[in-house]
């Protein structure tokens, strides 16, 4: 969303210029929009790295005792309610 802000920062301006209309009275200033691109730029280096060890941390959930049986226990409740979920879609 922020991103796509970034591409309309010229209409903003120009929205201002010509209908000066109160709509447009708070209009972001040039530290706003260098704000904004430093924003994106970290949001996306953090899709980036959490896309990466995201796999990484799945095994090692897996691997680890404690996290596993945990997670065991939480698939079995989650799974268990998607199957009666289905079973009474089913007979329905």
């Amino acid at each position: 969303m922020l991103q796509t802000a970034l591409c309309y920062k010229d209409v903003f301006l120009r929205c201002v210029q010509l209908h000066r209309d109160r709509l447009y009275k708070y209009l972001p200033t040039e530290d706003d929009w260098t704000f904004t691109a430093e924003i994106c730029e970290k949001f996306s280096l953090f899709y980036e790295y959490w896309s990466k060890v995201n796999g990484i941390i799945s095994v090692a959930t897996l691997l680890d005792p404690c996290w596993s049986i945990t997670l065991k226990i939480f698939m079995g409740l989650l799974l268990n309610s998607k199957l009666k979920e289905l079973c009474n879609y089913v007979r329905i």
